[in-house]
């Protein structure tokens, strides 16, 4: 960790962001217990300065962290695993039955935490969309939490861990805050999603559609879980993706990111918004708490294509010109695209246009999507399986995906990506919003296409 503290700073960085489950490494751990020797207590308080304390026997990581952004001079954002302890008949963290105090007589999250470059704790965020393994470790919070830290060069960073990013709260809600900066820790799964919506493509589009910056920092054990970047309003500034299985390949990514809002500008802002939300928010996350007490045997794994997805498969053949409609519930798909001349025209060319609405990421949310995914190979079967490889000599001249998302989707995603994964560039999608429709779509870039993902949290 260190070594790349000091390749950061070397490079005159401000702010880092680590993975999640980097520190502790979640693969090792199956229970409460295996894991408690690498959980410490994360005190939030005015002046807390681990550093200066020295509590090396307890909190190892905690003051590790601190003395390094003294000494470096920097922000730092990491994610750890936290305890905080309670006892049976304490009610005060009681919500409903998932967040009663354990039998154990402890409370064990999934936490990030950022320090200030004079090594303070500034704010700590305790995951709120545990994944179902997560929690034969961790528990959820026992309240909502909308966490950001104010840095020394007066910039505020919201913050996320992983799944959270996939819903609306609380993700898309901080940006409701003015907050236009985001510090994400994540050890995504890439293949955990069909249609394929891989590391980078989450983060680029969360970018887009909340016009922030993103700082986005995946574990990167070889491709399954590759992917880190920085994002300008979904630009991608610099970015890495290891297209190679099982093969560890760490990179530092480093990138001028431009200021979009100081705390300045949206001190005012945040402070109405939590005076006036703050009831609604509590009940929400109450309602939320509630749907995921069976989330565990609700869950279908291993994660595969939605089951009652419409689809319609096609060959990009030369010059091809397609429109179709698919339909799937209430959603309406529109589809538009065409393809230049090019030779072997049955080499590898099976796509397919996917519309769904219904329990999604093996039943753990419910979505609305459209999307134009590349198929494995040439069978028709290979179209519900993942894959990050194109026929780079299909060009896409152009493609409008457009959908009637309606009042029960939040806001949409703009997913798109080419072979092994690589990034469009903000000036090469498009998208439009309207009362009864969401557009995306490319005009007079030929383009390779791996797939396009119209996505949007949907809440019945």
């Amino acid at each position: 960790m260190e070594s790349y503290i000091q390749e950061a700073a070397e490079n005159k960085t401000q702010i880092i962001v680590f993975p999640e489950d980097g520190i502790y490494n979640f693969d090792y751990f199956t229970t409460r217990d295996e894991i408690k020797p690498y959980l410490e207590e994360i005190p939030v308080m005015d002046n807390y300065i681990p550093c200066k304390i020295g509590n090396y026997d307890t909190q190892l990581v905690l003051t590790t962290i601190s003395c390094f952004a003294i000494e470096y001079n920097m922000t730092i954002v990491v994610d750890m695993g936290e305890i905080e302890y309670c006892s049976l008949n304490d009610d005060k963290f009681y919500v409903n039955t998932t967040t009663k105090c354990p039998e154990d007589k402890r409370f064990q999250y999934n936490t990030q935490v950022a320090f200030s470059s004079s090594g303070e704790v500034l704010s700590k965020y305790r995951k709120t969309h545990l994944f179902p393994v997560d929690l034969d470790v961790f528990n959820y919070p026992p309240n909502y939490q909308l966490s950001y830290f104010k840095t020394d060069f007066d910039v505020v960073f919201a913050q996320i861990i992983c799944f959270d990013i996939f819903f609306q709260f609380p993700s898309v809600e901080l940006s409701r805050l003015n907050i236009t900066d985001f510090a994400f820790s994540t050890y995504w799964n890439n293949f955990g999603t069909s249609p394929l919506m891989i590391s980078i493509q989450l983060q680029s589009s969360f970018s887009r559609a909340t016009q922030s910056n993103l700082l986005g920092s995946n574990i990167g054990d070889g491709f399954i879980s590759s992917g880190s970047g920085i994002y300008s309003k979904g630009n991608p500034l610099n970015y890495y993706i290891n297209p190679v299985y099982k093969t560890l390949d760490s990179k530092l990514i480093i990138a001028d990111v431009p200021i979009i809002s100081r705390y300045s500008d949206i001190e005012d802002n945040i402070k109405r918004y939590e005076e006036e939300n703050v009831m609604k928010n509590e009940e929400e996350y109450r309602k939320l708490l509630i749907k995921k007490s069976n989330i565990k045997s609700n869950f279908s794994s291993p994660i595969s294509f939605p089951e009652h997805a419409t689809f319609y498969r096609f060959n990009a053949t030369s010059n091809l010109s397609l429109t179709k409609t698919l339909t799937n519930k209430d959603l309406v798909c529109n589809f538009n695209l065409t393809t230049l001349s090019y030779e072997n025209n049955d080499d590898n060319n099976l796509y397919s246009l996917v519309s769904y609405q219904g329990p999604y990421f093996g039943n753990l949310l419910s979505a609305s999507l459209c999307s134009i995914i590349k198929c494995r190979d040439t069978s028709l079967d290979s179209c519900y399986l993942p894959t990050l490889f194109t026929n780079e000599n299909i060009k896409f001249h152009s493609w409008n995906v457009t959908a009637n998302f309606n009042k029960h989707s939040t806001t949409p995603y703009f997913i798109a990506g080419r072979n092994k994964g690589a990034l469009l560039n903000s000036d090469q999608i498009y998208s439009s919003l309207s009362d009864n429709s969401v557009s995306m779509y490319n005009n007079n870039y030929d383009l390779d296409l791996l797939n396009i993902v119209l996505y949007s949290e949907y809440i019945p």
